[in-house]
C-alpha cells in the first residue's frame, strides 16, 4: 500500500509540471488571441468553445471515470475493457458533432458563431479517442505519458495559432486550432497506448450494457457540471453580448487553469480511492483528511492573492482592452478553496460507488446557478456570473460533503485549515505594500511568504503532502 500511495504525489507532481507547461501555452495563446481579436470577437471564440464543450460531455457520458475505476480493479481486462469503451467513444462522439451542428443552426447566434461551431465540433470525437487511451495509464498509476501528451498537443495548437495571426488567417483558422489540438492529443496517445495495451475496437453489446449502466448516472452528472459550471457564458451571451462574454472569457480562463490542480490531484489519487473504498473502508476517512488538507494548503493563498493581483494579471493575460477582467477573476478566485475541495468529493463519491446521487446533485447546482445567473446578469453582466460561481460552488461543497459523510463517516478536521488560513493572511499583509507592483512578482512573493508562514506554523508536513501514513 506505502509504494502505491508514494505514486500518487509523484503523478501529481508530474501532471502538476506538465500543467505549468500547458499553462504557459495556454496563456500566450490567451494574450495572442485576444489582442488579435478583439473583445467581442474574442467573445464569440469564447462562445464557440463553450457551447462545444457542453456536447463534448455529453460524448464522454461519464466513461471515462468508469473506464478507469474498472482498469484499476482488474488489470487483466484492461485490453477487452479498452476496446468496448473506445468503440462506445467513437459513436458517442459522432453523434455529439451531429447534435452540436444541428442546435446551433436553429439558435439566434450570428453566422460567425454557427460556422466556428461548425468547426470546432469536430474535436469531439478525436478528443473522445485522445481520452479513451490516456485512461489505460492512471489505472496503471501512470500519468507521465498523459502530461507529457497534453503539453505536446498544446504546442502544436500554439504553433498553428501563432501561424495563422503572422500570416492573418483570421477567426475560422484559429477555431481549427482546437481540433489540431484534440488529433495531435488523439494520435499521440493511440501510439503510446499500443505499448502498455492491445488496441482494437470491440463490440461486446453485453459489455456496453454494463459499461454504460454503471456510466450513465455519472456520464447525466458530468454532462449537468458542464452546464453548472459554463452556463453563464451562454447566458452572458444571449442576455449582455460578445463584449461581455469576451471579458469573462478572459477570467474564466486565468481561474480554469488555477482548477488544473485539483483535477489532476484527483485523476491520480481515485484509483487509490476506489481500491481502499473496496477493500480496506475502514481507511477512507484518513486518505480523504489528508487529500482535503493537500488541497486546501494549495487553494488558500490563491483565494487570498486573487484579491490583490487579479487586475494585474488580467491587464496581462488580455491586454488593456480587457483590463475590466480583473473584477470577475478577483470574484471566481474567492470560491478556488470550495472548487478544489468540491473536485475531491465528487471523486469520492465515485469511489464509493454512489455515483447514481451525481446527477441529482448536478440537477439542483445547476437550478441554483441558473437563476440566480437570471437575476444578477442583466445588471451586473460578467462580474454578477462571477460572484454567482462562487456562491454555487459554496452550496455544493456543503452539499457533497454531506453526502461522502453519509458514505464514508468522513468529517474532515480543520486543524491544518485554520493553519493555513493564518498563513494566507500574513501573505496578504506582507504584499499589500507592493500592490502596486507588477502581478508576476507578486505570485512569486506571495508563493514565498506563504510557504514560510505555513511552515513555521506547522501546517505542512511531509505526511499531509506526500500522502504515506497509513
Amino acid at each position: 500500500m506505502t509504494a502505491v500511495l508514494h505514486s500518487v504525489p509523484f503523478n501529481t507532481a508530474v501532471q502538476a509540471a506538465g500543467r505549468v507547461l500547458v499553462m504557459i501555452l495556454g496563456l500566450v495563446s490567451v494574450a495572442l488571441t485576444s489582442r488579435y481579436l478583439g473583445q467581442e470577437a474574442y467573445g464569440d471564440l469564447t462562445t464557440i468553445v463553450v457551447y462545444v464543450s457542453f456536447f463534448a460531455a455529453l460524448a464522454d457520458l461519464g466513461l471515462s471515470s468508469i473506464a478507469v475505476r474498472e482498469m484499476s480493479g482488474a488489470p487483466h481486462r484492461i485490453d477487452a475493457i479498452l476496446g468496448n469503451v473506445l468503440t462506445l467513444r467513437m459513436l458517442l462522439g459522432i453523434g455529439a458533432v451531429v447534435l452540436a451542428i444541428g442546435g446551433i443552426a436553429f439558435s439566434p447566434y450570428p453566422a460567425a458563431v454557427k460556422v466556428g461551431v461548425a468547426i470546432a465540433a469536430l474535436s469531439i470525437p478525436f478528443g473522445n479517442v485522445w481520452l479513451t487511451f490516456a485512461s489505460v495509464f492512471p489505472a496503471r498509476l501512470e500519468m507521465l505519458p498523459v502530461a507529457a501528451v497534453e503539453v505536446g498537443s498544446r504546442a502544436v495548437a500554439l504553433v498553428l495559432t501563432v501561424a495563422t495571426i503572422v500570416l492573418g488567417g483570421g477567426f475560422y483558422l484559429l477555431v481549427g486550432a482546437t481540433v489540431a489540438w484534440s488529433v495531435t492529443g488523439a494520435l499521440f496517445m493511440a501510439l503510446l497506448a499500443r505499448r502498455v495495451a492491445r488496441v482494437r475496437l470491440l463490440g461486446d453489446v453485453s459489455h456496453w450494457r454494463e459499461l454504460m449502466r454503471e456510466a450513465l448516472p455519472l456520464g447525466a452528472a458530468t454532462v449537468l457540471q458542464a452546464i453548472y459550471l459554463r452556463i453563464d457564458t451562454i447566458l452572458l451571451s444571449l442576455l449582455r453580448g460578445s463584449s461581455d462574454v469576451g471579458v469573462y472569457g478572459v477570467a474564466c480562463k486565468v481561474f480554469e487553469l488555477t482548477l488544473a490542480l485539483p483535477a489532476f490531484f484527483a485523476i491520480s489519487l481515485f484509483p487509490v480511492l476506489s481500491r481502499i473504498a473496496t477493500q480496506d473502508r475502514a481507511q477512507l476517512p484518513s486518505m480523504l483528511q489528508r487529500a482535503f488538507d493537500v488541497l486546501l494548503i494549495a487553494a488558500l493563498p490563491v483565494t487570498a492573492g486573487g484579491v490583490l493581483v487579479a487586475p494585474g494579471i488580467a491587464s496581462l493575460v488580455g491586454g488593456p482592452d480587457f483590463a475590466e477582467a480583473g473584477r470577475p477573476l478577483a470574484l471566481l478566485l474567492l470560491g478556488t478553496v470550495f472548487a478544489f475541495e468540491n473536485t475531491l468529493l465528487s471523486s469520492a463519491l465515485v469511489a464509493l460507488r454512489r455515483q447514481q446521487e451525481l446527477p441529482w446533485l448536478g440537477l439542483a447546482g445547476v437550478t441554483v446557478n441558473v437563476l440566480l445567473n437570471l437575476l444578477v446578469i442583466p445588471r451586473f453582466g460578467a462580474a454578477g456570473a462571477a460572484a454567482t460561481t462562487t456562491v454555487s460552488a459554496i452550496v455544493m461543497f456543503l452539499v457533497l460533503l454531506s453526502r461522502v459523510g453519509r458514505g464514508s463517516d468522513f468529517a474532515p478536521s480543520l486543524r491544518i485549515a485554520a493553519k493555513a488560513a493564518i498563513a494566507a493572511g500574513l501573505m496578504l499583509l506582507a504584499l499589500w505594500p507592493l500592490a502596486s507592483a507588477h502581478p508576476l512578482l507578486l505570485v512569486a512573493l506571495g508563493a514565498a511568504a506563504y510557504a514560510f508562514a505555513l511552515y513555521l506554523l506547522g501546517g505542512m508536513s511531509r505526511e499531509q503532502l506526500m500522502l504515506t501514513s497509513s
